[in-house]
């Protein structure tokens, strides 16, 4: 089985795992066309047994989420990141908040997943799966991770700088 194939079935094995555990959720599919140094990292991590990466929308009692900043003046978004060799996707989630952010939570759900086919001029296509799940906080005093986190903050609406745009439809305020 070629690497297309291989990597297009790990991520469907993984959608069909989280639809078992959370309900039917809706799937993006998005292409991207990388040079060689990017598609060869990706084909490195697929190789180490890894799926793409994970992170949470995090919501206090009020409702707010928890958002991380990388750089100063930079976007807003979710704590995620890499997911590790023997790692569940939750798993993923659930480390990089603690990470980023200092903070404890509990996944409730799925936000959204979101199946990325990297390409490279004369590869054959590598699929990666992004997982941002449903989060509520726990504990923890929120503060961001010296080495890459700028900043955390709690927001009550959404921030005008997004790291990407899905983020613009992730709920805000108390669950009804």
């Amino acid at each position: 089985m070629g690497i297309a194939e291989a990597s297009r079935r790990r991520v469907e094995t993984e959608l069909d795992r989280l639809e078992d555990g959370y309900g039917p959720f809706e799937v993006i599919e998005e292409e991207y066309e990388r040079d060689a140094e990017v598609y060869g990292w990706i084909r490195e991590r697929h190789e180490a047994g890894t799926l793409g990466g994970a992170g949470a929308w995090v919501r206090n009692g009020d409702g707010e989420a928890l958002l991380v900043q990388h750089g100063p003046g930079g976007p807003w978004s979710e704590p995620g990141g890499k997911h590790e060799p023997g790692e569940s996707l939750e798993g993923t989630a659930l480390r990089e908040a603690r990470e980023e952010t200092g903070v404890e939570i509990d996944l409730r759900g799925l936000t959204s997943a979101t199946v990325m086919v990297n390409g490279c001029e004369g590869e054959l296509p590598i699929s990666r799966l992004i997982a941002v799940f449903d989060a509520r906080y726990r504990s923890g005093e929120p503060r961001p991770e010296p080495d890459e986190i700028h900043a955390v903050r709690w927001w009550d609406r959404h921030p005008e700088r997004l790291r990407y745009p899905e983020i613009a439809t992730y709920p805000i305020g108390r669950d009804e």
